[in-house]
């Protein structure tokens, strides 16, 4: 981690008394499940029974612009938008960097609780592996490059494993490829990306039933969301905007499983996700990180607590 990271999560030392503003209202466990372009209207007309049942989806939720994989997933985990975190490049370059603003991984390590990731792509683990995640599963192959971690298998397969760990990390974020890449191979809404959608879509039924399984109830809670939508073959790819269709590549899905959203709430943004994972863990978030997301749930009163 760069030096002014540091100085960021140093700060969590004055902030730690007072990570939890009610202990009995923290939860243990909060899963972030990602699918990387699955835009609002992909959802909505494709066969997904088990997503759309999951819990209750926000009336509007929107990404940021450039609406990309690293901006987007840079701003759904440091609760900044990319005029504060301006990482705005999005392939696998000597242009692409660690994240130097603090995360919630970084939140969530600093408490000493537990964090773990499952990727799908393997520049997103060049982002984010900064020793805050305790564990990452991600497979590169040689010639084949990060191709296996793209299928819904593989994510999932990972993901129960780490459900099934002693003891279990007390965040989990879950990172599904293969809707994206079927979009740009195919078209975004082509048939062949809907049935990606239902691929996906039986993977979290799986993820579901492994966390009940192994998670106590009323002791963890489940955000579903994406990175961006898409159109034709492609999503906001320059930053004059000629391929952003707004309806199509910002609007996405934001889902919440064990919480209940605030009552009378518009919108959600994409980084309104990391304050509202560190309220549900009841942990604050340091003033001087200003992190421009804000909590959209209700935090759940644990019944283990």
């Amino acid at each position: 981690m760069g030096s002014s990271k540091h100085r960021h999560i140093v700060s969590l030392a004055i902030a730690i008394s007072f990570a939890c503003a009610d202990a009995a209202a923290a939860m243990k466990t909060v899963v972030v499940i990602s699918i990387d372009g699955l835009g609002a209207h992909l959802l909505a007309t494709s066969k997904a029974p088990n997503i759309k049942a999951l819990g209750e989806n926000a009336p509007l939720a929107e990404t940021v612009f450039p609406a990309q994989t690293i901006p987007a997933h840079v701003s759904m985990l440091t609760g900044v938008s990319p005029d504060r975190h301006a990482m705005l490049e999005n392939e696998h370059s000597d242009k692409l960097s660690k994240v130097t603003l603090p995360t919630i991984f970084d939140l969530v390590h600093a408490k000493g609780l537990r964090t773990a990731a499952v990727l799908g792509k393997e520049k997103l683990k060049y982002v984010f592996d900064d020793g805050s995640i305790d564990e990452i599963y991600m497979t590169e192959w040689p010639l084949l490059g990060d191709w296996v971690s793209r299928t819904e298998s593989f994510v999932y397969e990972a993901t129960v494993r780490l459900l099934k760990k002693k003891p279990q990390p007390n965040l989990l974020f879950v990172h599904f490829a293969l809707v994206d890449t079927m979009g740009h191979a195919f078209k975004w809404g082509s048939l062949i990306q809907r049935w990606s959608v239902q691929k996906i879509d039986s993977a979290v039924s799986r993820i579901m039933k492994s966390i009940e399984k192994n998670l106590e109830p009323g002791t963890y809670a489940v955000i579903l969301t994406s990175d961006h939508g898409g159109h034709d073959g492609s999503h906001g790819q320059t930053a004059d905007g000629k391929l952003i269709d707004r309806e199509n590549d910002q609007l996405i899905p934001w889902i919440i499983h064990g919480a209940k959203l605030k009552k009378n709430l518009n919108v959600v943004r994409v980084f309104d996700t990391a304050p509202t994972v560190a309220a549900l863990l009841g942990l604050a978030v340091p003033s001087e990180w200003r992190w421009e997301g804000r909590s959209v749930v209700e935090a759940p009163v644990s019944e283990s607590k």
